[in-house]
Order: structure tokens, then C-alpha cells, then sequence
């Protein structure tokens, strides 16, 4: 049993031409073991905090950083949290 919830605000023209969007996800595994990803064992989970902005229509850029819950026993990604940024431009 998992349960995951996600909260993801539009702000449009916070600066001309320019829309942001805020992501905020927790996930947590509540019971049980899965057969397919050995990282969803209960007691654990993850959660995202980030920021993304659009310009233009055209260009993307957006910084996340992502955490694992849980003790090392149970959650075997406990000690791989990371920050990921990301630049697109759309044609």
C-alpha cells in the first residue's frame, strides 16, 4: 500500500513573458514489500521540492532537488539524495 501526493501551483506572468511553476510531491511506501522495485519497502518513501520557469513559450528551465525517507535498513536509497537542473528550448 502506497499513497503519494502532489502539489504543483501555476503562477502565469510573474515577470513579463515569464510563467513559473512551483512542485512540491511527497510519496510513502505504508505496508508491504514490492516485487519489482526493490526501493518501495514500507516505512519508506521520497519527496520533490523544485522550481521550474517558462520564457517565452519557448525555453525551459527548472532546478529540483529530490530525498529518500526512511532508515538505511528499510530504504536502500537513503543516502542518494540529489539536485537536478534542467535547460530546454522547445522549437
Amino acid at each position: 500500500m502506497k499513497a503519494r501526493a502532489r502539489f504543483e501551483p501555476h503562477y502565469f506572468q510573474v515577470l513579463p513573458n515569464l510563467d513559473m511553476i512551483g512542485i512540491a510531491e511527497l510519496g510513502y511506501n505504508l505496508a508491504g514489500h514490492s516485487f519489482t522495485s526493490y526501493a518501495q519497502n514500507s516505512d519508506s518513501g521520497d519527496f520533490r521540492f523544485g522550481v521550474s520557469g517558462i520564457y517565452l513559450s519557448a525555453w525551459k528551465a527548472s532546478v529540483t532537488y529530490t530525498g529518500f525517507l526512511g532508515v538505511p535498513s528499510r530504504q536502500p536509497l537513503a543516502d542518494r539524495n540529489f539536485a537536478m537542473f534542467s535547460l530546454e528550448r522547445t522549437f
